[in-house]
């Protein structure tokens, strides 16, 4: 496991890990080499997809890496280094991405996936 963020580190991705949870809630955990500047997001459909710009002192720029995401929605994780941004990107196994989250946490980036089908359950339904 990466030690702690070294702020003279340029911007990258150190690790990713994306974890299922009951429900069909998701967590993609990006682990990043230094704390970002800035975090943004979008959303894609057709395919659908999430994109991160995260934004720091990058190193030397690079083509697209793809990574497979190892999970039935997050099929892949592209990375893609630009001067002073970082862009990630989830692709998904689904046409319109699913409502989703992003928490910046330090040197760390949570994108929370809600449930594409939730099941309802007619006990917690509203009540007329």
């Amino acid at each position: 496991m990466p030690g702690p963020a070294n702020l003279g580190d340029p911007l990258d991705l150190r690790e990713f890990e994306v974890v299922s949870a009951e429900g069909g809630f998701r967590g993609v955990f990006l682990k990043l080499s230094r704390l970002p500047t800035a975090v943004t997001h979008t959303s894609q459909s057709d395919p659908g997809r999430i994109v991160l710009d995260i934004q720091g002192p990058t190193g030397t720029e690079s083509g697209e890496e793809v990574f497979p995401g190892g999970d039935s929605l997050v099929t892949h994780v592209q990375v893609i280094r630009q001067l002073g941004l970082l862009r990630i990107v989830l692709e998904l196994q689904s046409d319109s991405p699913p409502e989703y989250t992003v928490f910046p946490m330090a040197d760390w980036v949570m994108i929370r996936l809600m449930p594409i089908n939730p099941k309802v359950r007619p006990w917690a339904q509203r009540a007329s």
